[in-house]
């Protein structure tokens, strides 16, 4: 009785051993870079990432993705077909800025699939196609040029009427030579220097000034359509930092700062214009100057354009008390008397003197 349980036991575990086995093989296979398996695929996964500064929303624009046919030929030891017309379809993928990249770096990602047709092919193979992102126009942003080469398995099922089915869909980076996944990376300010901020700060001088006084300042940018930028605003030096954000083309949004308080925006690429406007400028006694030359003749008004990282504009409102002209006006009669009396009395004494001698 013990030797037949330990048999059927024993047997138990050999078969789970091997279906074990099996499946471990069948997960490596299929989590291998580069290496898509199936009974009937469909589509293939592509991955798009956007890396920024941490601090630039991602941009408003669909990437897309080419599926050239490949040339005919050879490899891993089949022969290959050229690629059929739409038996591998490219694809498109979106990103906004409210896709939250903030939290991992700056950076973003997203999954796009590409579609695979087996109703397309006539017979079986090893069909070649070529994959690339779509350069496009999108300021700020530096596209990747990797490509791939994408190989799509093509078998004869003998016994299911010797339908057609894809089993395999093997990607290889054109550059690196080896088996890679379909990912795709766009610099979007993160190493190059394409995206900007700027800080716009202010400063309380004089000795009729109120220190803890705040003041507005209107903020706007017009950029391209869609785009937000990150707005960090302190309202003094030491104060906890609130975040809001700027839609490209809106209307101006006010803030509030005071002495040391800042504003500061990020995001903005080369053609993005900015407008900056103290609503209470040269008011109430205070004289408003702006650190930079950008700003109309009414000195309140900057706008421009970055090229650079950390501008900075500054401005100072500074009030002074002025010395009241009554008092010397009303002492003045008496101050004349007094000197009048001044001289007289040195007249006197000199001819005092003379008559001495």
């Amino acid at each position: 009785m013990k030797r037949k349980l330990l048999g059927r036991v024993s047997a138990v575990a050999m078969a789970s051993a091997m279906m074990v086995s099996m499946f471990g093989m069948s997960v490596s296979a299929e989590e291998k870079p580069g290496v898509t398996t199936g009974d009937d695929i469909k589509s293939v996964i592509v991955n798009k990432t956007i890396e920024t500064d941490g601090n630039t929303y991602a941009p408003n624009t669909t990437f897309s993705f080419n599926v050239d046919k490949g040339d005919a030929g050879e490899y891993d030891g089949n022969v290959v077909y050229e690629g059929v017309t739409d038996g591998l379809k490219g694809t498109e993928i979106k990103f906004s800025p409210s896709d939250d990249g903030m939290g991992t770096n700056g950076a973003i990602t997203k999954e796009g699939a590409l579609q695979v047709s087996v109703d397309k092919f006539e017979t079986p193979g090893v069909y070649h196609y070529v994959v690339s992102e779509e350069v496009g126009t999108y300021e700020g942003i530096v596209y990747d040029n990797n490509s791939y080469d994408v190989y799509v398995y093509v078998y004869r099922d003998e016994d299911n009427n010797n339908k057609l089915y894809v089993g395999n869909v093997v990607s290889v980076n054109k550059t690196t030579k080896g088996k890679a996944d379909l990912k795709f990376t766009n610099d979007y300010g993160k190493n190059s220097d394409t995206t900007h901020d700027i800080t716009i700060t202010k400063k309380i001088e004089g000795d009729m000034a109120n220190m803890s006084e705040t003041f507005e300042f209107q903020v706007s940018v017009n950029g391209g359509a869609g785009e937000q930028y990150k707005v960090v605003i302190k309202e003094h030096a030491n104060s906890k930092a609130t975040v809001e954000y700027l839609v490209s083309g809106d209307s101006a949004k006010p803030y509030e700062i005071g002495n040391d308080g800042s504003i500061q925006i990020f995001g903005l690429s080369a053609n993005d214009k900015y407008t900056v406007v103290e609503t209470a400028a040269n008011t109430d006694g205070y004289t408003t100057t702006v650190s930079v030359n950008t700003k109309d003749d009414d000195g309140k008004t900057v706008s421009g354009k970055l090229t650079s990282d950390n501008t900075n504009i500054t401005y100072t409102n500074t009030k002074n008390a002025n010395t009241p002209t009554g008092i010397i006006m009303n002492i003045a009669p008496y101050i004349v008397l007094v000197a009048f009396a001044a001289v007289a009395a040195l007249f006197f004494l000199r001819r005092r003197n003379n008559r001495e001698f």
